[in-house]
């Protein structure tokens, strides 16, 4: 049996003792940490543990003088930030080293200066990118930095704290339009009952949901007849090398795990598809696919249902399916969306707008969006309609009396 090799070893020189221990590779060449000059064994060892316990608490194996930026944010964001975050969120931090590598990765981290993040920052503006991607590229990459202060202490200070965004930048803002009662026929209409982008454009209008979380929704999760309906997840798809791939993910925060009731349209929409459903299964027999998930979570795959659940494999009764019981993909229904002149937040903008219309309360309508602060709905959502202006005006003639 081979023998378990010490964290912490130790030697004796002359009459001193040292430790020493591997503390990862930098560049490709095995880095160790070593000290002497101990009385005694026990000494040497005691110190050899504490410097150890030190060095992972930075988490990242790297104890070079001098690391590149490059290098120091691929171990960051797979020893640090894999655990910590959502997929989608690692994703997108990954395209955000994307655009920093070629502008500042050869640079070390130790000389890395304001004015280096100064010039990314105006090169990534000078590339046409809008405004939200360049703030989110700078603070995915001022959060690695803050790491690289505390606890990995590898820098003194963070040269991102100071720089600011050029001005100038393009906004690019998701176009949030609401959408008209003509123009929801129109899309029923495009989308008749059993088309598969019709149950989740309803859920969405009438909800307010995402349509990620519209599309993760199960018929466990929902109540016919008590009219309610549970966020409990959301369905994300990855791509990469000309394949996508769907996966199941927890909301968004914690805010949007959350109960709502359901009005009476919905309600007679949901229970018309779910007899369509099933309707479906029986006619496709063998052919008709059940849903299933990993056991490890990773991704979600479908099956005939003439074949038995596969050990460890988790079904899921999925609502909003096509009639051969395939999982709606996001991707896909905001590309039927875009070419009918709306897209994916135009049903969330419209519910709440009709709310606070409708004279829904701020807290009630951020609750029934899955927004911890109520002030995000008059911010992002309730824009001032005209009936909004004239219901103004009406409050007004009641309030003041005309004069003569």
């Amino acid at each position: 049996m081979r023998k378990k090799e010490k964290t912490v070893r130790t030697r004796q020189r002359g009459s001193k003792w040292y430790y020493s221990f591997d503390a990862g590779e930098v560049d490709g060449k095995r880095k160790q940490v070593s000290r002497g000059g101990f009385a005694t064994e026990q000494e040497a060892m005691e110190a050899g543990m504490e410097a150890y316990t030190s060095w992972r608490h930075g988490n990242i194996s790297i104890t070079s003088e001098r690391i590149s930026v490059r290098d120091y944010l691929a171990k960051w964001l797979e020893e640090v930030m894999r655990q910590e975050v959502k997929r989608g969120s690692h994703r997108q931090y990954r395209n955000c080293i994307a655009r920093i590598i070629p502008r500042i990765g050869s640079k070390a981290l130790q000389e890395l200066r304001p004015r280096d993040i100064d010039a990314m920052l105006r090169s990534l503006a000078a590339s046409g990118l809008a405004s939200n991607t360049i703030r989110a590229t700078k603070a995915m990459l001022s959060a690695a930095l803050n790491y690289a202060v505390y606890p990995a202490e590898l820098i003194q200070s963070n040269p991102c704290l100071a720089v600011k965004l050029p001005k100038g930048t393009p906004r690019h803002v998701t176009s949030r339009t609401v959408i008209t009662d003509e123009k929801m026929r129109e899309i029923l209409a495009k989308f008749p009952p059993g088309h598969k982008y019709r149950v989740p454009c309803v859920i969405c209008l009438h909800t307010g949901m995402r349509i990620g979380e519209a599309l993760g929704l199960e018929w466990g999760d929902i109540d016919l007849e008590k009219g309610s309906i549970a966020v409990c997840r959301q369905m994300q798809e990855f791509h990469g090398e000309g394949e996508s791939s769907i996966y199941f993910e927890t909301p968004k925060t914690s805010a949007s795990a959350r109960m709502l009731y359901m009005d009476g349209a919905l309600i007679a929409e949901l229970r018309r598809w779910k007899a369509m459903q099933a309707e479906n299964r029986i006619r496709m027999g063998d052919a008709y696919q059940i849903i299933y998930e990993q056991q490890d979570g990773r991704w979600a795959f479908t099956l005939p249902q003439s074949e038995p659940c596969p050990d460890g494999a988790v079904p899921h009764g999925l609502v909003c399916t096509d009639g051969l019981g395939l999982p709606v993909k996001y991707s896909a229904l905001c590309q039927a969306l875009h070419a009918l002149g709306v897209n994916s937040h135009s049903f969330r903008h419209t519910h709440a707008t009709v709310l606070i219309e409708g004279g829904a309360s701020a807290i009630d309508a951020a609750a029934r969006l899955g927004h911890a602060d109520a002030g995000m709905v008059n911010k992002v959502y309730a824009h001032d309609t005209e009936e909004m202006m004239r219901e103004t005006v009406r409050i007004l003639d009641k309030k003041y009396v005309r004069y003569k």
